[in-house]
């Protein structure tokens, strides 16, 4: 392009000089030529205007022919070269390729968490029976191996969790360009934003209808009464899993608590009822809600969270008792105090 421009450059000028013209300028077949001019008194006779005029007409012609094109070639190129200087230093361009996104450092952090989460809980289960008869201050040691394992399980193990859930999760854009390469918009008008994996907990809760189901008459039941099924149809992992989310709607929800709140929350009530893998298989099995909110070459969008539901498994042998309120429990009891 710049070779381009450069020739255009010399070409002008050179039309530009005092005898380009006479040079340039090429003989009209359909005039008939003149003859040349006698002296006559020291005089000459007048060539024809016309041929004169054309000459000159055509040269000026090509000439502002020219400088537009060049005009035209110089606010492209501008523009050519914005979009690509653009796109090279963007930050997080290299994001968006497998080699430079891929999932293995998160799901190596959620294995470690996994782990440590399964030797405290084995540990406090341990020491438990282990003092139950013989320590005189058994209470306090629970207590105490209880909240070791509750900030464990909160801090470690559900930004573990939501470190991988986020993996290519993001918001997109539906809006696109019309002129794809001269306005320098050939990428999303928008630039995808991360979504927080509560929030799409919150897509996934609509996408199932959960907020109708939550004022249906079988949950009102199941919850009132503690039920395990209702009449003849039992209580699937699906409706556990909508009622859990419902719950932490109302709860947290009223004193505004962070998205990761909530999602901390949620990890405590799955291991609670030994349902945290059974729930987030269900989640990314649901490929609708998967597809339009997860990059295709995302952990979720390859492997649909199978393997770190397997992992997951090895925590459902423990009896977790996990305050999921933990966060809104300071202003639940000031509300009843008043």
């Amino acid at each position: 392009m710049q070779t381009l421009l450069d020739d255009m450059e010399r070409y002008i000028g050179h039309l530009n000089q005092p005898g380009a013209t006479k040079a340039s300028a090429v003989p009209d077949k359909t005039t008939p030529l003149t003859p040349p001019s006698k002296s006559v008194g020291g005089s000459k006779e007048p060539v024809d205007p016309r041929s004169v005029s054309s000459r000159h007409l055509g040269s000026g012609y090509v000439t502002s022919l020219i400088h537009r094109t060049y005009n035209v070639l110089q606010v492209f190129a501008f523009m050519n070269w914005a979009c690509v200087g653009d796109q090279r230093f963007h930050k997080n361009q290299m994001k968006s390729t497998i080699k430079g996104n891929h999932w293995g450092d998160v799901r190596a952090a959620l294995e470690i968490s996994i782990s440590r989460v399964a030797d405290a809980a084995r540990t406090h289960q341990v020491g438990r029976s282990r003092h139950r008869r013989r320590h005189p201050s058994y209470q306090d040691l629970v207590a105490v191996s209880e909240d070791n394992l509750t900030k464990l399980v909160r801090k470690d193990l559900a930004n573990a969790i939501a470190n991988v859930m986020k993996h290519g999760l993001i918001h997109l854009s539906s809006e696109t360009s019309l002129v794809p390469r001269m306005m320098c918009t050939s990428r999303r008008l928008e630039e995808p934003k991360e979504m927080h994996p509560w929030e799409f907990l919150l897509k996934y809760y609509a996408y199932k209808n959960g907020n109708q189901f939550n004022r249906s008459a079988t949950k009102k039941l199941s919850e009132s009464f503690q039920l395990s099924s209702v009449g003849e149809t039992a209580i699937t992992p699906q409706q556990t899993l909508l009622s859990t989310i419902g719950e932490i709607i109302d709860s947290h929800d009223k004193f505004k608590r962070s998205p990761m709140t909530h999602l901390k929350a949620f990890v405590c009530a799955g291991l609670n009822q030994k349902s945290l893998s059974v729930w987030l298989r269900l989640i990314y099995c649901t490929k609708p809600v998967i597809d339009e909110y997860y990059m295709p070459w995302s952990y979720a969008a390859k492997t649909h969270f199978e393997d770190a539901c397997r992992s997951l498994d090895s925590l459902s042998a423990f009896p977790f008792a996990l305050p999921a309120d933990l966060a809104v429990r300071p202003f639940s009891n000031l509300n009843e105090a008043f």
